[in-house]
């Protein structure tokens, strides 16, 4: 179990892409879960193989994509269409985290 401020948050009742909500961070509750290794960045889900990076990608979220990234998620990873995080952001326009992932890509 995770506390973030006042909220108790386990980690199958907090995706990966989202925010607690209980905090102006909004990347508490995903830190702790890398940190205490509950969370298994490249899992990639059955429906549309997304791993975590992949839904805050889609998602929008830079924060999240940049814990993750620090955490050590892995950039080469496709999902079922064939798409890596740094192509999703590209095609949603999501430069900010674009330009994250390209900056961890070139620092590997």
């Amino acid at each position: 179990m995770l506390i973030c401020d006042e909220l108790t948050i386990t980690a199958r009742s907090l995706p990966p892409h989202r925010p607690c909500g209980n905090c102006t961070s909004h990347t508490c509750g995903q830190r702790q879960l890398v940190e205490q290794g509950k969370l298994e960045l490249d899992a990639q889900g059955a429906y549309n193989g997304f791993t975590a990076l992949h839904d805050a990608v889609w998602h929008g979220h830079t924060e999240t994509a940049r814990v993750f990234l620090e955490a050590g998620a892995r950039l080469d990873l496709r999902s079922q269409t064939s798409t890596t995080p740094l192509e999703l952001a590209i095609e949603y326009g999501y430069h900010d985290i674009a330009a994250l992932i390209q900056q961890k890509s070139e620092a590997s």
